[in-house]
Parts: structure tokens; C-alpha cells; sequence
């Protein structure tokens, strides 16, 4: 079970990730960055929403590290336990409505606004939550927050 619910939240982050990156190199054309953007976000919503609920259904609590911190002593990692996994499933449950409604609302935006800019931000505001959520010290917890702010903004 920790297994599974460790690939459903990894793949979750990678859906975010992929969806900003992808909606920013898609920018210029914007019904591909609509669904590769809010594509990978139902996807991503949805792998989190699993792992959160694989968790909080008897789950053992676990952890991994993102990546090595250019920082000695201080990780950065993720811990995904009981109360992570409740916060998690809020904000994968809300995502993956906002970008159901979004696939069809962004349609009004097509060659008014950048829809690329849009789903990038919304990806990376939605990654940032969840890292926020299950942040494993205050380090992480802080840049997460911030950049949080930052895409909120």
C-alpha cells in the first residue's frame, strides 16, 4: 500500500509539472495548451486524490526526498501521512473540478488572453499546495509557501 500510494503522489507532482511546462511551451497555440495544461492537471488531480485516499484508508505514513539540497542538514523531502493526505485530497478534489469546468471555460480566452500562462500558473499553484501540505521540515515548508504566494499572485 505504501508502495502504491508513494507512485500515485509522485506521479501526482509529475502530472503538475508537466502540465506548467507543457502549457508554457504551448503558449502560442492555445487550444493545445488548454488540454495538455488542464489535461495533466485532471491527471494529476486524479493520481492524488488515489494516493490520498489509499492513505487515509489504512496507509502507512511515508517519505521521500525530491531532489539532494545544494544545502548540508537540510532535506528536501516530502511526508505523506494522515493529515497530508486529508489537506491533499481537498486540493486534488477542488483541482480536478477547476480544471474539469476550465477545459471548456478557457475556450473564451482564445486569442484574448495567454491560456499557456494560464495553466502554467494554475499547475504550479497547484504543486506548490501540495508540497506545502506535505512539506517535511520548515525549510521546505517556507520555499513551498512562497512559491505558492508567488503563483497565486
Amino acid at each position: 500500500m505504501q508502495e502504491l500510494a508513494s507512485k500515485l503522489l509522485v506521479g501526482a507532482l509529475i502530472g503538475y509539472s508537466g502540465g506548467a511546462i507543457g502549457a508554457v511551451l504551448l503558449a502560442r497555440h492555445d487550444r493545445a495548451a488548454n488540454l495538455v495544461a488542464f489535461g495533466a492537471t485532471i491527471l494529476g488531480s486524479a493520481a492524488a486524490l488515489l494516493a490520498s485516499l489509499v492513505t487515509l484508508l489504512g496507509g502507512p505514513k511515508f517519505e521521500f526526498e525530491l531532489f539532494p539540497s545544494p544545502v548540508p542538514l537540510l532535506r528536501v523531502a516530502v511526508q505523506f501521512d494522515a493529515l497530508s493526505a486529508f489537506f491533499t485530497l481537498i486540493v486534488s478534489l477542488l483541482g480536478l473540478a477547476i480544471a474539469l469546468y476550465s477545459l471548456g471555460y478557457v475556450r473564451g480566452y482564445y486569442g484574448r488572453k495567454s491560456v499557456g500562462a494560464l495553466g502554467f500558473f494554475f499547475n504550479a499553484l497547484l504543486l506548490a499546495t501540495v508540497l506545502v501540505v506535505c512539506a517535511d521540515n520548515a525549510f521546505f515548508f517556507l520555499l513551498a509557501w512562497e512559491l505558492m504566494t508567488l503563483c497565486g499572485y
